[in-house]
């Protein structure tokens, strides 16, 4: 019995001592302020951010631009504070569209303050939604991660937040 003790103690220390894969974060891909294409999924392990674009219900990504930063200044914007997915630091065009794409952003590529442990993720695409066999485009939107806005009573493009450490 004490043999069982002492091994479900070193169990615990083990467990508590081994650092864990953070958990996943995801929040809708809207298009056109509230239509729901799909989400983005984030993940971290340590070293790198994992940022995925997942669409659905027929909905495909044309392009992606993403912008990552330790605080909201360090996402490129116009004067009045809309974000610029043009100048993002991330970006891919796909033709034909394609249903997810991955981005890999190396943690230490961001230039975080010591003891920071929130980024600002700016996720935005281009999507379509085509029927039937012959590809017919339906619509044409654009799309981000659903947050917070950028400028409250302006554009509606959006922003979130992910612990690294979480």
């Amino acid at each position: 019995m004490k043999t069982l003790k002492k091994l479900l103690a070193l169990s615990i220390v083990l467990l508590a001592t081994i650092p864990l894969a953070s958990a996943d974060m995801q929040v809708d891909l809207l298009a056109n302020q509230t239509l729901d294409v799909g989400m983005v999924n984030v993940t971290c392990d340590g070293n790198n951010l994992s940022i995925k674009y997942i669409t659905e219900d027929g909905w495909t990504l044309n392009e992606t631009h993403l912008a990552v930063a330790g605080n909201i200044t360090g996402i490129p914007t116009t004067k009045k504070g809309n974000p610029t997915p043009g100048q993002f630091d991330y970006s891919e065009r796909y033709s034909p569209g394609v249903i997810e794409y991955t981005y890999i952003v190396p943690i230490a590529d961001l230039n975080l303050e010591e003891g920071d442990t929130t980024v600002i993720i700016a996720a935005h695409a281009a999507v379509q939604q085509e029927e039937g066999y012959e590809g017919i485009t339906l619509l044409e939107e654009g799309a981000w991660g659903e947050g917070y806005r950028f400028v409250p009573k302006g554009d509606w493009a959006m922003y979130f937040e992910y612990d690294i450490t979480a």
